[in-house]
């Protein structure tokens, strides 16, 4: 089993990637989701239980879905820009 820490939502990944250089512009409204529930279980704003009762199963994986297949096309654009050297062009 896999598991995404979450802390930086589609704003913040396409700060960096403007930054940096990395073709990367995909907005992503469920990653920010994630990390909202995230950090609210993390700052004990609300328990495990608590949450499981707010979303059905069937949204938690289309938000699990939706992360995943995000991060992948991120992971993909970093990917390359490293296998092309575009970081030597900064």
């Amino acid at each position: 089993m896999v598991i995404f820490l979450v802390i930086l939502d589609s704003k913040e990944i396409i700060k960096i990637s403007e930054k940096y250089g990395i073709g990367f512009d995909i907005k992503c409204d469920e990653i920010a989701s994630v990390k909202s529930r995230r950090n609210k279980l993390a700052h004990g704003d609300i328990s495990f239980e608590e949450q499981g009762r707010q979303d059905s199963i069937e949204y938690m994986i289309v938000l699990k879905d939706k992360t995943v297949e995000y991060l992948n096309e991120f992971i993909l654009a970093v990917d390359y820009y490293i296998t092309n050297s575009k970081y030597r062009r900064l």
